[in-house]
């Protein structure tokens, strides 16, 4: 028995409707593969510019505990009154401490440049503080010495001739940090289009240093 194939009209609208909806299922996958393809992209772009705001943030919270702490050292070495010599800030430094994971993420230059001062600030600080420890340890040895002994006298001496020799000491000690301050408030300027004008460090010296728009390297 042998069957004889027709092409019937049912058949043909049958076949159409198959075909037109196989073109719906491609058309909608497309549509649905560049949606997701935008969502993506909106995504990655999101997270891009929150990265971006976060670097911003960071670097100009770093640039304004920089220039805090380098004003606060600068006022001590140069301070006219004997008494502000020797008050000593806090070796903390709260920002940098906060975010010392991130500072990569702001280029390998200006990390370093920013890492630079902290280590110089850090040695400034504690070098002033072992300074005056030996100063109250050899006037604590005078004291401990018999009144009018030559032993008190030597130690009283000794004691003036430190407190006299400070100030150099400051100074010294101050040299690289003023260096450091100076090129990391710059590098920090420049990546945040801070104005320099408004960085103590900066407002009191002339400088050179990168061009504004060279952000990383």
């Amino acid at each position: 028995m042998q069957f004889e194939a027709k092409l019937t009209l049912d058949g043909i609208m049958t076949l159409v409707a198959g075909v037109i909806a196989f073109i719906a299922v491609i058309i909608q996958i497309r549509s649905s593969s560049k949606q997701v393809q935008d969502q993506m992209k909106a995504q990655r772009d999101a997270e891009r510019e929150e990265q971006e705001r976060q670097m911003q943030s960071v670097a100009t919270a770093v640039l304004f505990e920089i220039d805090h702490v380098y004003r606060l050292i600068s006022d001590q070495v140069h301070a006219d009154d004997f008494n502000i010599r020797y008050l000593i800030p806090p070796n903390r430094f709260i920002v940098f401490e906060a975010n010392a994971g991130h500072l990569g993420s702001l280029g390998s230059d200006l990390a370093r440049a920013i890492v630079r001062f902290y280590g110089e600030a850090g040695r400034y600080f504690l070098g002033s503080q072992q300074h005056l420890q030996e100063i109250e340890n050899t006037k604590a040895a005078a004291a401990a010495k018999s009144f009018g002994s030559l032993e008190a006298f030597g130690a009283s001496v000794s004691a003036s001739m430190m407190e006299g020799s400070y100030p150099n000491a400051l100074m010294d000690s101050f040299r690289p940090v003023k260096d450091a301050a100076i090129d990391a408030c710059n590098r920090l300027c420049a990546f945040t289009a801070f104005d320099p004008s408004g960085v103590y460090a900066l407002s009191q010296h002339t400088f050179a240093g990168p061009e504004p728009n060279a952000k990383k390297n």
